[in-house]
């Protein structure tokens, strides 16, 4: 009777021993949960210590009898990761446990996991750091530049893993000529310091002429590097043509236009009617040759001729309130010889002038002007018979033209 009784006695403990603890042995799995979550690590290493997920019933408590597989898969991380060690595990007494868990780019991950019948689970976010030094890379190839003048954008050279993760190195960084077809000199400072893994040349240039140039990076045992091939040119004037959409586009004239001297067209991009039309643009004088600067009128509106004065406004202040804007204009003649008595129908692709302009012997690189931030200063516009604006400033599109 005692012993009955002690049996029973134990019993009853133990199984309130099992429900303070939240197990449930018998009731059916509805989730998954992390019970051991992803910590940090380096890339290419194994996760330690190993994840763990467990079965879960609807109140929450570990089903100690499920043993599906567990199947893990990356959840969210940065682009080309991928998740290696054995991602698919039985589960034991309810949990299935992940050792060897690798990834190979570094970045912020969460894990899924998955097991069928049961709706996935994700884990909390957890960081992989990149690997110990291994080899270098071009961030930031050189690219064709003019004698003398930096590369830009700088040159940047990045330390980096097994994996291709730029580490948080700060190695010194070497850069010399691979190829010199110029036999030029490579000046400025050629070796860095890395900051978080990332070797920046800020200064660097070549002092001759050629095609083919390459430069190679060193630091130390690390695995060299050498950078795609790239040109140092004579100076010469470039010209962005403007993409955005307009009625009237300053653009470049291929066929007229050289290194040293470019010829903008100032052209209509729609189809409308008008009678004037103006530009004021503030440049640099100083990166091109004030007295080179040639307006020429085009076909479309009819400024008049002699013994009349055509109306055409053609002109580069050095003092006074415009210093430093070209300023340029047409309009048809309300009377005299060529007068034009209406509005004129404009179509697309007619040109109104052209601007000519000349760089220096001596270059003074840098931008003459920039459409995309022209100043306080720029106006443009179309005007009709009476005076009416047709076309807003802000319906000229105006490109970048500078001395590289």
């Amino acid at each position: 009777m005692t012993t009955l009784r002690s049996r029973a006695l134990a019993a009853a403990a133990f199984a309130a021993a099992l429900i303070g603890h939240g197990c449930s042995c018998n009731n059916p799995a509805t989730s998954l949960s992390f019970s051991a979550q992803p910590g940090g690590g380096l890339a290419g290493a194994a996760l330690t210590p190993g994840v763990v997920v467990t079965a879960l019933d609807k109140d929450g408590n570990p089903v100690t009898s499920f043993t599906g597989n567990v199947t893990l898969s990356i959840g969210s991380g940065p682009p080309g990761a991928t998740l290696g060690g054995p991602s698919t595990a039985a589960a034991k007494n309810g949990a299935a446990t992940f050792d060897g868990l690798i990834f190979n780019k570094a970045g912020a991950y969460t894990l899924s996991a998955s097991s069928t019948g049961l709706p996935a689970a994700q884990s909390a976010q957890f960081a992989i750091s990149p690997g110990s030094d291994e080899s270098l890379s071009f961030v930031v190839e050189p690219q064709d530049t003019s004698i003398n003048r930096a590369l830009t954008p700088s040159v940047q050279v990045g330390i980096l893993d097994h994996f291709g993760n730029v580490t948080h190195s700060t190695a010194t960084v070497q850069l010399q000529l691979a190829v010199n077809p110029g036999t030029g000199a490579l000046r400025g400072a050629t070796s860095v310091a890395a900051v978080d893994g990332l070797a920046t040349f800020v200064d660097l240039s070549l002092d001759a002429f050629g095609t083919g140039y390459q430069l190679s990076a060193s630091s130390g045992s690390l695995v060299p590097v050498t950078s795609q091939a790239f040109n140092i040119t004579q100076p010469r004037l470039t010209y962005t043509n403007p993409t955005a959409p307009a009625k009237v586009r300053l653009v470049r004239d291929d066929v007229s236009s050289t290194d040293t001297s470019i010829v903008l067209r100032l052209e209509a991009a729609a189809s409308f009617s008008g009678y004037s039309i103006g530009l004021d643009l503030p440049i640099d004088p100083t990166k091109i040759v004030p007295a080179s600067f040639v307006m020429t009128p085009g076909a479309v509106f009819s400024p008049g001729q002699a013994p009349s004065v055509p109306a055409v406004a053609s002109k580069l202040p050095t003092s006074g309130p415009l210093a430093g804007v070209l300023v340029t204009g047409i309009s048809q003649r309300p009377t005299g010889t060529g007068a034009v008595a209406g509005n004129t129908q404009v179509t697309a692709g007619q040109v109104f002038y052209t601007i000519k302009l000349d760089m220096p012997a001596t270059p003074n690189f840098g931008v003459v002007f920039d459409g995309a931030n022209p100043g306080p200063r720029f106006r443009a516009g179309v005007r009709d018979r009476t005076g009416t604006e047709v076309v807003a400033p802000s319906e000229f599109a105006i490109g970048k033209l500078e001395v590289r």
